[in-house]
């Protein structure tokens, strides 16, 4: 991976655990009683999800095991992802 591709990468990473501690907080608004610390808990738990999911998207397809899973049928592929 060169050093354009792991920027724009760790970019879309960063993205989504903006997103993901976005929509937690949003979530929290939504769901839970108000405070500040309800909100943190759900910032944490949307950052931490969304950025372990694009982690795995964007750089765990690029790695060996990326390549065979590639390589499996659809069916085995979706169950393996999942």
């Amino acid at each position: 991976m060169d050093a354009a591709l792991a920027r724009r990468s760790g970019r879309m990473v960063l993205a989504g655990v903006v997103l993901g501690a976005a929509s937690g907080v949003a979530y929290v608004l939504i769901v839970a009683p108000f405070g500040l610390a309800p909100l943190l808990r759900g910032a944490t738990a949307g950052a931490l999800i969304a950025g372990g999911i694009g982690a795995i998207e964007v750089f765990g397809v690029a790695s060996a095991i990326g390549r065979r899973m590639r390589r499996l049928p659809f069916a085995a592929f979706i169950a393996v992802k999942t």
